[in-house]
């Protein structure tokens, strides 16, 4: 299934970057570690850059088996990382984007979920101590980038709280990873808007249309304009029970962004290909 995902992905002039997650969020197992690193070397990718994420936003507890551990995660990624390049210089890899708006607190999400966050500078900082340079060992930093508060903040904002309740909030990751004497490309491998239309309506959110220019906006005046930026995958492109993120509705139409995309220039990329 996944060889038959990738031979698409290679027709389609696509590069899959793949997130390692946990089963049922738990915390996983070096032999899980293993099993998962083993099977994505025996695939065959599409292009000589395999890229990967290392599991969810776990400076919040709901991620990690329910508690706050950055030393636990440092030792699990810094494992992973070992275990994945000794299988194939291929690999390409990053962290798990943090929730980098999230403060240390313990909170109900906009979500609905109880969970507690530790501030990332707080979290990378326990990481760090508890294996001294984890960040080094990095290819590239996976981030998400959300407009705050309440999915509502314009493409232009980049100063709430340090830029952390922004679609900029990678910049801030950035300065974090520079008191470590680390610089890496960063993949926002989660950011966008919710519209309030979709198979449930959400008044709280923005309407459609607003959708689909802020990201037009997202895309020309911040994103592509920064080096530091080498991909934005947003949440996301289709979920039926969960469409007001979607591009695409349940019944195929596309939400406005679909086309605020697909107009932005493209630049033809030539990557080395399998």
């Amino acid at each position: 299934n996944w060889n038959a995902i990738f031979t698409k992905a290679l027709d389609k002039h696509l590069i899959p970057i793949l997130q390692v997650s946990n089963i049922d969020k738990q915390i996983p197992t070096k032999s899980a570690i293993d099993g998962i690193a083993e099977f994505l070397a025996g695939l065959g990718w599409p292009t000589r850059i395999r890229p990967v994420t290392l599991f969810n936003e776990v400076n919040a507890a709901e991620y990690w088996g329910g508690k706050v551990d950055p030393e636990g995660y440092a030792e699990i990624l810094n494992y992973a990382v070992d275990k994945f390049k000794s299988l194939s210089g291929e690999f390409f890899m990053m962290n798990g984007a943090f929730n980098s708006s999230a403060h240390t607190v313990c909170v109900r999400t906009d979500l609905g979920v109880d969970t507690c966050y530790l501030s990332l500078d707080e979290y990378m900082a326990r990481m760090n101590k508890a294996v001294p340079g984890i960040f080094n060992k990095l290819d590239g930093w996976a981030n998400h980038s959300y407009p705050h508060p309440g999915y509502k903040g314009k493409p232009t904002d980049s100063s709430l709280d340090q830029g952390r309740l922004t679609i900029q909030a990678y910049r801030y990751d950035l300065r974090l990873l520079a008191q470590y004497g680390v610089s890496l490309p960063v993949f926002i491998t989660e950011t966008g808007w919710p519209h309030r239309e979709g198979k449930t309506e959400h008044a709280e959110w923005l309407d459609q249309a607003t959708v689909g220019r802020y990201y037009a906006a997202a895309f020309t005046d911040v994103w592509l304009k920064d080096p530091s930026v080498v991909a934005v995958t947003p949440f996301q492109l289709k979920r039926d029970d969960f469409d007001n993120f979607a591009f695409v509705a349940a019944d195929g139409t596309h939400f406005p962004q679909w086309d605020s995309i697909a107009n932005i220039a493209k630049v033809k990329g030539s990557p080395p290909i399998n």
